[in-house]
């Protein structure tokens, strides 16, 4: 279950540096729907990444949608110098991640 944990916390953490990355470079990010696709990207293969071969996928998935938010609080909170973070974004990561992680259970019955 730790070995999953990490593969779908690197994973989500290096998908979202790759689109994020894409969008940085193109002009695409100053679009207000990019930031909540990358997101809803990251959180979903990281979920997707944990739940394959776990027996507890649901467990192990909410476990890396809350580091991987702890991650980007963190950098958004030394970055922007922004002073709060957000419950709903805590919400959003992990549903996203669920859902990435039931997505993967569907598809492999």
């Amino acid at each position: 279950m730790l070995k999953r944990i990490c593969i779908g916390f690197l994973g989500g953490l290096f998908m979202g540096n790759f689109f994020g990355g894409i969008a940085g470079l193109t002009t695409l990010i100053q679009f207000k729907f990019v930031p909540v696709i990358i997101m809803v990207l990251m959180y979903g293969f990281a979920g997707y990444f944990t739940a394959k071969k776990n027996k507890h996928p649901w467990i192990s998935s909410f476990i890396v949608a809350f580091l991987l938010y702890i991650v980007n609080a963190m950098i958004t909170l030394l970055a922007f110098k922004v002073d709060q973070i957000s419950i709903v974004g805590l919400g959003m990561s992990v549903f996203f991640c669920l859902l990435g992680a039931t997505l993967y259970k569907l598809l492999h019955r």
